[in-house]
This record gives C-alpha cells, sequence and structure tokens, in this order.
C-alpha cells in the first residue's frame, strides 16, 4: 500500500484546506453542528460516487473500479500497522440504531442489486428483522472518533433504506483509531508522520487520501470540541 516515504510532495488537497477554513471560522455554540454535518456530506457523497459508478461500469467485485469506500477504513489500518499496533476492530455488544442516526459508508458494489433495491423500499421503512438473511448479512462497525458507520455486509439494502423512509438497522462492533493522531497529522499536503515525513500511498488509494484525511481532522476536531454522543463509550 506504502511504496515509499517522502518529504516533500507537489499536490495540494484544496478540498481539505476549505473545510479546515469552515470548522475554523465557525461559532462555538454551532462548531459541533457543523463537523458532524460536513462529515455527513463528505460520507454522502462518496456513497453517491460509488453508486453512480457501478451503475454506470461494471460490478466493483468482478472488474475494475475506481470506487471501493472501505479503503478508506483500510488506510487507518494501515497506517496503525506502520506503527506495529494491533488491529483495532473490536466485536461488541450489537447497538440498534435508526439507519438516519450516524452517516453510513456504504459499498454498494453489484449493478443489478442496486436497480432491484431502489424502488425497494419507496413506501416502507426498512426492518431487517423481516428476513433472518438481512441480519445474518449486516456487518455495521461505528467508526471512531470520526464518527461514522462503516459498512461491511447489507450495503444495498441499507443504500436504499437511506434513500427512503430510513429505518432501524444496527452495528457489531467498532474500530477505534484514536491512536493515529499521536503518530500522525493530516495538512494540505496529505498524511505527515510525527518526524515530518509525508506518508506516499500506492495508486490505487490515491483517490481515498483527502477524504480520508478530511475525516482524520475532523474527528480530531471532535474530540478537541468536547463531542461525547459516540454510540460507543470508548
Amino acid at each position: 500500500m506504502f511504496n515509499c516515504l517522502k518529504k516533500t510532495n507537489t499536490e495540494e488537497f484544496t478540498n481539505f484546506k476549505k473545510i479546515k477554513n469552515i470548522v475554523g471560522s465557525a461559532d462555538s455554540k454551532v462548531k459541533l453542528y457543523v463537523i458532524e454535518t460536513l462529515i455527513r456530506e463528505i460520507i454522502s457523497r462518496r456513497n453517491y460516487d460509488e453508486v453512480i459508478n457501478t451503475l454506470l461500469t461494471k460490478d466493483s467485485l468482478h472488474y475494475e473500479h475506481e470506487y471501493a469506500n472501505e479503503k478508506i477504513v483500510l488506510l487507518y489500518e494501515e497506517l496503525l500497522k506502520r506503527k506495529f499496533i494491533d488491529t483495532t476492530k473490536i466485536t461488541a455488544e450489537r447497538k440498534e440504531i435508526n439507519i438516519n442516526r450516524y452517516a453510513l459508508l456504504l459499498n454498494p458494489w453489484n449493478r443489478t442489486s442496486i436497480e432491484r433495491n431502489i424502488p425497494r423500499f419507496k413506501k416502507e421503512r426498512f426492518d431487517y428483522t423481516l428476513k433472518p438473511l438481512y441480519e445474518i448479512n449486516l456487518e455495521n462497525y461505528y467508526v471512531y472518533p470520526m464518527n461514522f458507520v462503516n459498512c461491511e455486509g447489507g450495503n444495498h439494502s441499507q443504500y436504499s433504506a437511506l434513500n427512503s423512509c430510513g429505518g432501524q438497522t444496527f452495528t457489531r462492533g467498532f474500530y477505534d483509531f484514536s491512536n493515529l493522531y499521536e503518530y500522525y497529522s493530516f495538512s494540505e499536503q496529505g498524511f505527515i508522520t510525527s518526524n515530518g515525513q509525508l506518508v506516499v500511498f500506492d495508486d490505487s488509494f490515491k483517490q481515498y487520501v483527502e477524504d480520508a484525511g478530511i475525516l482524520f481532522y475532523l474527528g480530531k476536531e471532535l474530540i478537541k470540541n468536547g463531542y461525547v454522543d459516540f454510540l460507543y463509550k470508548i
């Protein structure tokens, strides 16, 4: 995933600069709301991009695919692995949540399933208890402190629910990426190690670096501003 470490980079992440300015200029009374909203909008855009790309091309698991949102979480895991920190994915007590309560990062990879599921929940709320398969297939994990939920199973049905009448879903555990802040920061150039080196990623991950970095920054801002409404009390 990483091909080398460099101290300089000519690329500049202008979206990150804009996000940082928005958060920095927000009044303290509404700053947490601003941060949460930005997280939701970033996740929503990634979901939209992956759905559209799958519909207009081919299934992402069987063909070379431009989008694969799970790489954001894989990127965080790899950053920790480079510091010899064990995996942060923890299975815990199941937590039921409204499907709209947290930003839900999806990976709708199958074109046929997307086409079939788009109208499926048009007039009904999503209910994972309707069929045993729904409950077995659902694999949602809360991502701390970036404050979103990563979907690792049940992508297509939950995508439909997000675009219709909502409903209830649940998480099976969480990722704790809070240790990242001890070793990395994010700048307009990318992820920077604590000794000032720029982390350079393989090409397949390059398009996820800025969004992963923005979410990384926003997670730190949530902690800094005293946000405590976490799904899992870490």
